[in-house]
């Protein structure tokens, strides 16, 4: 589960701090499907980087089964908690499709090389 609490987000223009996200105050539950809406530059993929963890500079506080991102170890939670698919996806264009979804389980140190492969083929 996500609880967001009083989370907000400023950017400083020209030495003016703009307002993107407003202590923004809700949960989200497993299995729950969000839809963020709004128009171009209202701070929708600003919210998605915040909660993802990608961006760590905002104000308030964000709990995920009720322990702060800002105390967790984000290697192991984009590792094992959170995945991404981005609107261009980032692929490596000199890897296969097979070699890219690879690529992540290269992560998990425990895997064989053909262990990475089976599991990628699952996922391909």
């Amino acid at each position: 589960m996500y609880q967001l609490k009083r989370v907000s987000k400023r950017f400083s223009v020209d030495n003016q701090k703009n307002s993107v996200l407003h202590e923004i105050t809700t949960t989200f539950k497993a299995g729950d499907f969000a839809l963020i809406l709004g128009a171009s530059g209202n701070g929708k993929t600003t919210l998605l980087n915040i909660i993802s963890s990608l961006d760590t500079n905002y104000e308030g506080e964000i709990l995920y089964e009720g322990q702060s991102l800002k105390t967790r170890n984000m290697d192991e939670f984009h590792k094992n908690e959170i995945g991404f698919v981005f609107q261009n996806f980032n692929l490596l264009t000199h890897l296969s499709a097979l070699e890219n979804v690879k690529s992540a389980y290269y992560l998990t140190k425990t895997l064989s090389p053909s262990e990475r492969t089976e599991r990628a083929i699952q996922y391909e």
